[in-house]
């Protein structure tokens, strides 16, 4: 392992410690889908720590890579330094998404008691920074650690998609006036793009 390895794992711990902490301070949930929900969580967690430390499942994707692409994908450290960059962008994006939400965060899906339309900070750029937040996380991982962090990439990228699609349509019923403005105004997942 690289030191760019070390610190994409440690960017990791970080947004976990956060999202643990900020559970602890939400507003409370006024309707969920917790199984649904759930499920996808556990899912989601159980794939990332495979993804961080599974030897037999990285070897297997190394050793894929390298008959596919040749040496194109071997971490060095000019891919860890890039990977790492990603990953920090990724996490920041996410754990100020989180900062800027304050007690208005919870799960995907769930309507909070008096919830309140955030359209400051980072989402005054984009209307789903934390879910790009773990993609870009994801994919600076699998460029700066391993190809392993493909898996929880290709795992929860729909479940992102589809939470934002829903996440939309409760927006829209909870500010019928002032959602659509701010929709018009940003993007969903990238600033000036998509």
């Amino acid at each position: 392992m690289t030191i760019f390895s070390y610190i994409i794992i440690g960017l990791w711990v970080v947004l976990f410690a956060v999202w643990i902490f900020g559970a602890l301070t939400a507003k409370r949930t006024a309707w969920a889908r917790w199984r649904f929900n759930w499920s996808y969580r556990i899912a989601f967690v159980v794939i990332v720590f495979l993804a961080l430390r599974l030897p037999v499942i990285d070897r297997w994707l190394h050793e894929l890579a390298r008959v596919a692409h040749g040496d194109l994908l071997q971490t060095s450290l000019l891919w860890g330094a890039i990977g790492a960059g990603i990953t920090l962008v990724g996490v920041g994006t996410a754990i100020s998404a989180r900062f800027t939400l304050g007690r208005n965060w919870g799960m995907p899906m769930t309507e909070r008691v008096e919830p309140e339309l955030v359209t400051s900070g980072v989402y005054a750029y984009i209307r789903h920074p934390i879910y790009t937040g773990f993609m870009f996380g994801m994919i600076g991982a699998a460029i700066g650690e391993s190809v392993v962090w493909l898996i929880p990439l290709v795992a929860s990228a729909p479940y992102y998609f589809y939470s934002a699609k829903r996440e939309e349509k409760l927006m829209l019923r909870l500010f019928p006036d002032e959602y659509p403005a701010y929709r018009a105004r940003t993007r969903g997942f990238l600033p000036w793009i998509l």
